[in-house]
């Protein structure tokens, strides 16, 4: 079962593919389609206006952010977190913007740091406008900025391949509770002002903190089947 007439048709037919992914990605993430909900092709491309093909396509893709699984013979379905998923993306996101930080942060300069701050504006006005959708992707945006300027390819694949269902996570606790919106802002701004420092020890025991704690509200959420 699909939801109905909550997808607007594709009007514009370049990059179909790319497009169903990112329209899908974003009714995902929003929960218009729901956890556990089974995903049929000919619906999906009914609504979006295009053929099937695309629609395939855009699974397969994101089923390789691990936002929908595959079973056999039954098709596509959208993933449905558990606690023990929130432990083990939190953890390797720890582990990995670390990681980030030992490579850039005696390196980044002036240029940087203002572009961080720009990030960190950005959400300040999102959060005021309770604009959750936008101000989830510019929470991706800030803390991809160390890993994407680390330079490390392999680094940045893996921290792609946990980010995708991070927005579903961090998207959906904020929907539901909007003064945690003020919190991630405050964690932001908390780290930038740390990272200025430029003292790593700091830096990689506020990242433990602040997951510790989201991590544990997240699981709460998820036990009172709030996210």
């Amino acid at each position: 079962m699909t939801v109905q007439g909550t997808l607007a048709p594709i009007t514009n037919q370049n990059t179909l593919a790319d497009i169903v992914t990112a329209r899908l990605r974003e009714a995902i993430i929003q929960g218009k389609l729901k956890p556990g909900e089974r995903l049929a092709e000919p619906s999906l491309a009914a609504e979006l206006g295009v053929s099937r093909s695309p629609v395939r396509e855009a699974l397969v893709r994101l089923e390789s952010e691990r936002l929908v699984s595959r079973q056999a013979n039954r098709g596509f379905f959208v993933w449905e977190p558990k606690e023990k998923d929130v432990d083990e993306i939190l953890s390797l996101r720890v582990m990995m913007e670390s990681l980030a930080a030992e490579l850039v942060l005696a390196n980044l300069t002036d240029e940087d740091f203002d572009r961080l701050e720009e990030i960190y504006q950005t959400q300040k006005k999102l959060v005021e406008l309770g604009e959750f959708l936008r101000l989830t992707r510019e929470d991706r945006h800030f803390h991809d900025y160390c890993v994407v300027r680390s330079g490390n390819s392999r680094l940045v694949n893996m921290w792609g391949q946990i980010m995708s269902q991070w927005e579903v996570l961090i998207y959906r606790r904020i929907e539901r509770f909007p003064t945690v919106s003020k919190t991630v802002l405050s964690d932001h701004r908390l780290i930038l002002d740390t990272m200025k420092q430029k003292d790593l020890k700091k830096v990689v025991e506020l990242h433990r903190t602040i997951n510790a704690r989201v991590g544990q509200e997240m699981k709460d959420a998820l036990r009172q089947a709030l996210i």
